[in-house]
């Protein structure tokens, strides 16, 4: 168990998904690279949201630490069938651009890049805004 942001929660054990705060599962590709796991209607929010609880929950990462962009929508390397988005804390060894902040949100352009706390920030969003 860790405690993630004065919540305690069960570290995700070898060959399991871990569930993001907004219940999508995030999956560990290689050394490097994690996947968030596509559902229907998940939108650009929703794979920041679970890339920077990931990051932190799941990786102890600092909330200051910057999550990157590897791949945008794709085939998922972990689970057949589904489509997802792959992201790095470490943009050197995956050979993505480190690209200065963005004005707008997406999930296409390898190398974007968030803090790990801004990226767990969207988890927070009020469903109106999403």
């Amino acid at each position: 168990m860790i405690r993630q942001f004065g919540i305690m929660r069960p570290l995700p054990q070898a060959g399991h998904a871990f569930t993001a705060d907004n219940r999508l599962k995030v999956a560990q590709v290689d050394a490097h690279t994690f996947e968030v796991i596509a559902q229907p209607g998940t939108g650009t929010v929703q794979f920041w949201c679970a890339a920077g609880d990931y990051a932190f929950g799941a990786l102890n990462a600092d909330t200051s630490q910057r999550v990157y962009l590897v791949r945008g929508r794709g085939p998922s390397a972990t689970q057949p069938g589904k489509k997802s988005v792959q992201f790095t804390l470490n943009p050197n060894a995956k050979g993505v651009p480190t690209l200065p902040p963005q004005l707008v949100l997406n999930v296409n352009q390898p190398g974007d890049n968030l803090s790990v706390a801004h990226a767990w920030s969207y988890c927070h969003v009020p469903h109106g805004r999403r």
